[in-house]
């Protein structure tokens, strides 16, 4: 299985250097729908990670998961430095960042 990651240029960055292949640098409101979209169709990617200041990004993953049958992808929502606000509702993150 292979995993994606949509997120800030920056964490997007360290995926790659960690050998991720499958990423978007991007920003709040300018998310690509048709790789997300194409991520969450393709049967080898497994994990879908998403940074949480992408909140409209976050949303439509999760619609489109559950409308999806089966259990892969799954969506990873990590939040960075820069993320201040709220998560849209039923989505749950780690309290605390691992550093």
């Amino acid at each position: 299985m292979k995993i994606a990651v949509i997120g800030n240029p920056r964490m997007v960055r360290g995926f790659r250097l960690a050998g991720i292949e499958n990423t978007l640098a991007t920003v709040p409101g300018a998310e690509d729908e048709e790789v997300i979209g194409r991520w969450i169709h393709d049967p080898e990617v497994g994990v879908i990670v998403v940074d949480s200041a992408l909140k409209s990004s976050v949303s439509r993953i999760q619609a489109a998961l559950q409308m999806k049958k089966g259990a892969y992808p799954v969506m990873v929502v990590l939040g960075t430095e820069e993320d201040t606000g709220e998560l849209p509702p039923g989505v749950n993150v780690l309290p605390h960042q691992v550093r």
